[in-house]
């Protein structure tokens, strides 16, 4: 058996059906509210005489008839997700400028120079004589 699941956008002050969701913002805080065709007139209408004297910071028009999409399976989270920048590099950039490379002091290091590290570190670990512990010393003894 096949289910659907409509959803309706009820206006917020007095649930009358086949609301519209009106961004705004106010103090530096963003709000959003379902209202009737009605009362987001009377909205805009009280508003209009301060926006005319406002100055427009940024954003751009929200059309009318644009609404998102509602979705019960996409959770809200962030568009964009930092990478984690790698502890190595200082110590790339340090090796980089010493072996003629010009990076700069922020952004991504090329992958061709992380690579050169990497062999680098590896053939100088190779060069490296192993330490002999203090277990090894006194058994030798």
């Amino acid at each position: 058996m096949a289910e659907k699941i409509t959803a309706t956008l009820v206006c917020d002050i007095d649930g009358t059906p086949d609301a519209e969701q009106v961004p705004f913002a106010l103090d530096g805080v963003d709000y959003e509210i379902d209202l009737s065709n009605e009362r987001a007139s009377d909205l805009r209408g009280y508003l209009s005489t301060y926006v005319a004297k406002a100055r427009r910071v940024g954003g751009r028009k929200i059309r009318k008839d644009a609404r998102p999409a509602l979705s019960a399976t996409q959770p809200d989270r962030p568009a964009y997700v930092r990478k984690p920048s790698n502890p190595e590099n200082p110590k790339i950039r340090a090796w980089a400028a010493e072996n003629g490379y010009n990076l700069g002091t922020r952004g991504a290091i090329p992958t061709t120079v992380q690579f050169e590290y990497e062999q680098a570190k590896q053939k100088a670990a190779e060069k490296t004589p192993a330490r002999k512990t203090a277990r090894k010393k006194a058994a030798a003894k």
